[in-house]
């Protein structure tokens, strides 16, 4: 039986999504079970068990259009700072996979002028993993795609 040395990968990506509050990019992607409502490559998710939505330990089943499906459990649900941490339960595209990655995305406000106005939204998604060795450059580009195309999806609904 081979061993297989595995490296850490950290990923971390913001993005603006400008004159929306972050109360109301909230209201949309604070639902740990309503990613079809927001991220267009996902067509289905649906909670393990009849767990209700934002329990944590709660496990969503996502089913990609592409049909890959990937089930995450809810770790952490932070309503005061409008964030959440999840983990992969499965759906890993590497061999030997150690269930060691977690994401956590969140949302603050950003004020304009110095003034209390708040009227953009400043959106952070970040995940740590480990990977086989020498692959952490390949999925870290692979999972910045991911979140990057998250961030894009949200700001083409608020901003048409």
């Amino acid at each position: 039986m081979s061993t297989r040395a595995f490296e850490t990968v950290n990923v971390y990506v913001s993005g603006v999504i400008p004159n929306v509050s972050a109360s109301t990019v909230w209201s949309l992607i604070g639902s740990f079970n309503g990613l079809p409502t927001w991220y267009d490559t996902v067509a289905s998710s649906e909670m393990d068990n009849n767990q209700s939505d934002n329990t944590v330990g709660g496990i969503r089943k996502l089913t990609m259009k592409n049909g890959i499906i990937q089930r995450e459990r809810l770790i952490a649900m932070d309503l005061r700072n409008s964030s959440y941490t999840y983990s992969l339960v499965d759906g890993i595209p590497w061999e030997g996979y150690n269930n060691d990655y977690f994401a956590t995305i969140s949302v603050k406000p950003i004020t304009t002028n110095g003034t209390d106005k708040v009227d953009n939204t400043l959106l952070e998604w970040e995940a740590e993993f480990t990977c086989p060795h020498g692959e952490g450059k390949k999925w870290q580009q692979v999972i910045e795609g991911i979140f990057e195309y998250g961030i894009k999806c949200l700001q083409n609904i608020y901003n048409k």
